[in-house]
């Protein structure tokens, strides 16, 4: 099958080329160097310090936390180190550049076509090619085998949701998994899983999550107090932050919302959406729910116009709609309470550590089937809530917007869920990783074949 994927890549590879490189979009969006990027091309100052000791590879933003906090952990332990990582998606992209500078060279990743990944191959020349979570491209580890390079699958996790599809097509990812010199595993679920599908056990560590370790060493107080002071909000102003809002999931909070309102008129809300094009989804569903709105922009212009006037005696509206990305982990260290969305339909759900690294009280629906660990460290520690509407989120708000007491402890317990589940599991990928390093003496580096 994997040669079968070779051979169809291989066809593909010329048009997809012509076509990616005529998109007239892309020229507003990504500059000529960067698109070269995809076909394993790079400037000479990207290649200045290869060859490189370890390549590390993230699909976009949530798989950059894990591979940053890795990165980061290999520089403390081993400074010298050369490090790349590359990126799918653009946005991720502009993420990595913001989170690692001082730490690893950041580029686009190559399409996974067979010219585009020996290429890249033969100008990064790892020692060592790491991919992260479910990044499985095959002609980019066929290449990197073909090379004698070692290559390491890092926070390694497959959901109960995606599980099914991948047994159904296990004649293909059980040859893919067998590539990997080693696989560092989320948990003993996510091992059990990648055995099925064909991994060899043995080749497999269970670490923990790195971007829950990446978590706990970013949160800061201070960054808090200025979020607050920068937006003119009281000390003692309460706030509910839902981020990461998905689909129906709109109408569902925006109700939630409405019925908060009812008992607590005072409190502010924030309300990021998953993607700013559903922006004015939010909009439509918080004027059909008779709430007002503004954006965050339109709050900050306000503030700037009025330095001196506290927001509660402006006649702001407290119920404010995110339309930046790249805010929503600021915006939980200034929650009250959160609710994590994309967990009230079937999305899979969006990271609840967040809130938690802010000994924040959390609120999540059934469907959290992409962080299966993080919920049930929250749920064990009792650090967090599963709903299921609107009126159960209102409800649970209300009970801990209300009794600070009760509140606090639950944040407690929000942040001890995830300690037990967070500590050590970056550096000891970081360790697995540099250990496999100081081993790769042994293999060479062939031409591509």
């Amino acid at each position: 099958m994997l040669h079968l994927y070779q051979n169809i890549t291989f066809i593909l590879e010329g048009p997809v080329k012509w076509l990616y490189c005529r998109q007239s979009p892309l020229i507003h969006i990504l500059t000529f160097e960067e698109r070269q990027q995809r076909f394993g091309i790079y400037s000479s100052h990207i290649l200045q310090n290869a060859p490189y000791d370890i390549w590390m590879h993230a699909a976009s933003v949530g798989e950059v936390s894990a591979a940053s906090a890795i990165l980061h952990a290999v520089k403390r332990m081993a400074p010298e180190t050369r490090l790349l990582l590359s990126v799918f998606t653009v946005t991720g992209y502009r993420y990595a550049m913001k989170e690692l500078t001082g730490i690893a060279q950041v580029v686009l990743a190559p399409f996974d076509l067979p010219r585009a990944a020996g290429d890249a191959f033969k100008a990064i020349q790892p020692r060592i090619y790491a991919s992260v979570e479910t990044e499985l491209w095959p002609n980019m580890l066929l290449s990197a085998k073909r090379r004698g390079i070692r290559t390491v699958l890092l926070n390694a996790r497959i959901s109960n949701r995606s599980f099914g599809r991948y047994m159904r097509l296990k004649t293909v990812f059980g040859p893919i998994l067998q590539q990997f010199y080693g696989i560092c595993a989320i948990s003993e679920t996510y091992k059990h899983r990648l055995i099925q599908l064909g991994a060899i056990p043995d080749t497999i560590h269970v670490t923990g999550n790195a971007k829950f370790e990446g978590l706990l060493h970013k949160t800061d107080s201070h960054k808090a107090q200025e979020m607050k002071k920068r937006l003119h909000l009281s000390k003692d102003a309460q706030i509910l932050v839902a981020g990461s809002i998905r689909g129906d999931e709109v109408q569902e909070t925006a109700r939630a919302i409405a019925l908060l309102k009812q008992t607590l008129p005072t409190l502010w809300v924030f309300l990021a959406p998953r993607h700013l094009n559903r922006l004015s989804d939010l909009k439509t569903a918080c004027e059909q729910a008779a709430i007002p709105s503004m954006t965050l922009s339109d709050l900050e212009n306000i503030v700037e116009c009025k330095p001196d006037t506290p927001c509660e005696e402006s006649h702001v509206t407290p119920v404010i709609l995110v339309d930046r990305m790249g805010l929503l982990f600021s915006l939980y260290s200034i929650a009250t309470v959160a609710f994590v969305g994309g967990s009230l339909v079937p999305k899979g759900g969006q990271n609840p550590m967040e809130p938690a690294a802010w000994a924040c009280p959390v609120l999540f629906g059934p469907h959290m089937e992409n962080f299966e660990e993080a919920k049930e460290a929250l749920l064990r520690t009792e650090g967090a809530f599963e709903i299921k509407d609107a009126r159960e989120l209102a409800d649970n708000a209300i009970k801990l917007l209300s009794d600070a007491q009760y509140r606090n402890k639950i944040g407690r317990n929000a942040l001890k869920g995830l300690q037990k589940i967070a500590i050590d599991a970056a550096t000891h990928q970081a360790e697995y990783i540099l250990m496999c390093l100081e081993k790769e003496g042994i293999y060479g580096h062939a031409e591509d074949q």
